[in-house]
């Protein structure tokens, strides 16, 4: 498909969950020439995990478990129909498996869908949160995320492993797949505020899938002096939002989808990765 008009830059694969509602307007907001975004939506089989763990009587926790082994089983179906696209590039348009078994873990589940889509290139939530912190010089940061417990303590083992230093991290525990999306501005911030401290530098916030940044920087509210970079590299794609001083003295928004996992600012990385400029 070389000579393809509408596609000659690039043709993104983007791995959806069935319930998801955030990722496919984020994407509607990058209009860029050449590129177009190809969703594969793979089914969610326990979608409400309040519900569940009453029916069932297990706890949360269990239920959420439970939730991504069924997951797991629906996403080879999913690359499969996305790759008859004849895509150049695979995007995860969700984070908790991503993260799941600290580093290891993440090295098993992306060698797994590599197995599958041979070489063509990968981004995942974990590998987008990674970069997008290193580029701000990250070491020490607080963590919000929409999971139970269990998922939280993934996050965790998983920054550890890569030498982040986590001081504070706040899960939601939004009782289902849809309540993720459903989660509001005022509920993040929030949680930044309680997660913030004086020997911390970033919040970062996964799974979330309020696209605060995309609309035009909903969150831009300053936590008394310090710097604070919200990175969503989740459901609603890679945003990034730093915030200096009572005076706002810098506000930077790079506006790129978890694509951008692997390379530089957003603006560098069209010409480098898809050619021209």
């Amino acid at each position: 498909m070389d000579n393809y008009q509408i596609a000659n830059r690039a043709r993104i694969g983007v791995l959806i969950p069935s319930t998801n509602t955030g990722v496919e307007y984020d994407l509607q907001k990058f209009a860029l020439d050449g590129l177009t975004w190809h969703p594969s939506r793979f089914w969610i089989e326990i979608a409400n995990w309040a519900d569940e763990s009453e029916r069932s009587g297990d706890d949360f926790n269990a239920v959420f478990e439970r939730f991504l082994e069924a997951m797991r089983d629906e996403l080879p179906i999913s690359i499969r129909n996305v790759l008859s696209a004849e895509i150049t590039h695979l995007m995860l348009g969700m984070s908790a498996e991503t993260f799941w078994g600290g580093l290891e873990g993440n090295r098993d589940f992306e060698g797994g869908i590599r197995a599958q889509i041979g070489d063509l290139g990968l981004t995942t939530g974990a590998g987008a949160a990674r970069d997008a912190l290193e580029m701000f010089g990250a070491r020490t940061i607080s963590v919000i995320t929409p999971y139970p417990p269990v998922g939280d303590d993934n996050v965790r083992r998983f920054f550890g492993d890569i030498g982040f230093d986590v001081k504070a991290i706040r899960g939601l525990a939004r009782p289902s797949a849809i309540a993720i999306a459903e989660t509001t501005i005022p509920m993040v911030m929030d949680a930044i505020r309680e997660v913030d401290g004086d020997d911390r530098a970033t919040a970062a916030r996964y799974g979330i899938q309020e696209p605060v940044d995309v609309d035009g920087g909903r969150t831009e509210e300053v936590v008394d002096g310090r710097t604070v970079v919200v990175a969503s590299p989740s459901p609603s794609g890679l945003e990034l939002l730093e915030i200096r001083s009572v005076d706002l003295v810098e506000r930077r928004v790079a506006r790129m989808p978890s694509v951008a996992a692997d390379i530089a600012p957003f603006a560098g990385w069209i010409p480098a990765r898809l050619g021209g400029g």
